[in-house]
């Protein structure tokens, strides 16, 4: 469970939703959904470079065992072990192999928590008081309000690291119960290190809390609530809190960092926290947990957790205030890092990718997990020693990137080859069946056509004094005749096309319907 450095921060507070009008003058790309060819030559030789670049890495490092898997969307791109799992019985990793994944876990715990939030049974502002009214600490802070689930969970809470107890000074081979540590939070030894939300403070004891806090919302102990509402329909058969006969089989042995002569000392196995690092895993498991965060949708079946509660998870509930400038003083960046319900995110501005990630470390093992959200690219890579994973992996995916990047602009162009014929039945002039809601609307015709590849909208005239305008906008597919308006200054930017059996066809905007004209 590594400790980053702390950050000064603002509050974001809610989603930060970001608009981005096409210009009016330009044409810009159109976007078509399609997707990722997974037997692209340059993807497949890129992804084989990474395997190789995979083992460099773990032998330079030093590292017995080693499993990775990278994902785009619902695919799995890789998915591959290097090294041993065990070294005294050569038994080599693979994706099936079993890792402690550390505070890995603590985005397990966040998604609990989306849940419960999605579902109702609390309010991600909610005080932790309010369900642990045993849980009481002082404060020197006289205007420092209580501990809240979201501030829990981006570790903003400004409690500290650990509870006053052995486990803060000395290793130990089972930390206390949660029960024991909140009872602990009322030695004298014991307060808030900060009030909250006003820096990054990496708690341990902050998220045990936050466990036992959803059990007792959940009225379900928090291992059972986790295995049932998240690994069991994610088909996470090999993940858990305690190792079944099954997942035995396939447990890496932990080793202590390589000494001197570069050999490896077995390492015990310290019983932790359960909701802040105790899950088992292994990287097809992993797979299918990373694969949820890109797909869109209600909560059900797989996804574990609707689309709109996984893009307020991964928001950031604050941000660095550094900023960062270049050579003539002005602004390159306005942040640097952030920290969201169960992530760490950071814009890293040298690649200009946005990436969430979650490290986790303990004695005999190591993890990380990176979800790249904008590109749906997801990876989770464990280890059988300690070390430190962030650069191990984001080497990795940051080489895989730009390639990506490339097939999938290939493929666009080739589904929009394919889509262009198709659009074709839409071309026209459109005029407005309801002519008294022109003096509303200020206009009364649209003009779709295909220029340059792309299929847009323009509306042609508008009436004095209108503010509305709309030139040679895109429009994107959204579903069967329907499309989204990229832009233009229309409030509601959705269109659906209807055709008649006559040949006629209509345009839906709104409440509003337009006829093609002949």
């Amino acid at each position: 469970m590594k400790k980053r450095s702390r950050i000064r921060s603002i509050l974001l507070g809610e989603v930060i939703a970001l608009s981005c009008l096409w210009p009016s003058s330009t044409i810009m790309a159109q976007r078509v959904a399609a997707p990722l060819d997974k037997n692209d030559p340059e993807l497949r030789a890129i992804l084989t470079e990474i395997e190789a670049d995979a083992e460099k890495a773990r032998l330079k490092a030093q590292i017995p065992g080693m499993s990775i898997v990278i994902v785009h969307n619902q695919d799995v791109l890789l998915s591959k072990g290097f090294g041993y799992a065990d070294l005294d019985k050569k038994i080599p990793a693979d994706p099936k192999t079993v890792y402690r994944t550390g505070s890995v876990t603590k985005a397990f715990t966040a998604l609990m928590l989306m849940q419960l939030s999605e579902a109702g049974k609390l309010h991600l502002d909610d005080p932790i008081e309010k369900y642990l009214p045993e849980f009481k600490i002082k404060s020197r802070f006289p205007d420092a309000r209580p501990a809240t689930f979201r501030q829990l969970a981006a570790h903003y809470s400004g409690l500290p690291r650990e509870a006053p107890m052995l486990h803060e000074y000395q290793a130990t081979e089972e930390f206390p119960s949660v029960e024991d540590q909140l009872k602990s939070l009322k030695d004298a030894d014991s307060e808030m290190m900060i009030p909250a939300m006003t820096m990054y403070s990496y708690s341990n004891l902050g998220y045990d809390i936050l466990g036992l806090a959803m059990s007792r919302v959940a009225k379900q102990p928090y291992d059972q609530y986790v295995a049932t509402q998240i690994l069991k329909p994610l088909g996470m058969d090999l993940s858990g809190f305690a190792l079944t006969e099954q997942m035995k089989q396939h447990f890496a042995v932990g080793y202590k960092p390589a000494g001197p002569d570069g050999t490896h000392e077995k390492s015990s196995y310290p019983k932790v926290g359960l909701a802040a690092g105790m899950l088992y895993s292994n990287v097809d498991d992993m797979g299918n947990w990373l694969s949820l965060f890109f797909r869109q949708g209600p909560r059900g079946g797989k996804q574990v957790l609707g689309s709109s509660s996984v893009l307020e998870m991964l928001t950031p509930v604050a941000v660095s205030t550094d900023i960062s400038r270049n050579e003539q003083g002005r602004a390159t960046s306005l942040w640097a890092y952030g920290s969201s319900i169960g992530f760490s995110v950071n814009p890293f501005r040298a690649d200009g990718e946005q990436i969430h990630y979650k490290p986790g470390g303990m004695q005999g093992f190591a993890s990380i997990v990176y979800i790249n959200y904008p590109r749906k690219l997801g990876m989770a890579l464990l280890t059988n020693t300690e070390t430190d994973p962030f650069s191990l992996g984001y080497d990795l995916l940051k080489k895989l990137t730009p390639v990506l990047a490339k097939s999938l602009e290939r493929s666009q162009a080739k589904a929009l080859e394919e889509a262009l014929p198709k659009w074709q039945k839409y071309i026209g002039r459109y005029v407005i069946t309801d002519p008294n809601a022109i003096p509303m609307i200020t206009f009364s015709e649209f003009d779709v056509s295909i220029i340059n590849k792309t299929l847009v909208i323009t509306i042609p005239e508008v009436r004095p004094g209108s503010v509305v305008w709309m030139k040679e906008v895109p429009l994107e597919p959204f579903g069967n005749n329907d499309f989204k308006i990229a832009g233009g200054s229309v409030g509601n930017k959705f269109i659906t096309f209807e055709s008649g059996n006559d040949g006629s066809m209509r345009l839906k905007w709104r409440n509003y319907v337009f006829k093609r004209q002949p």
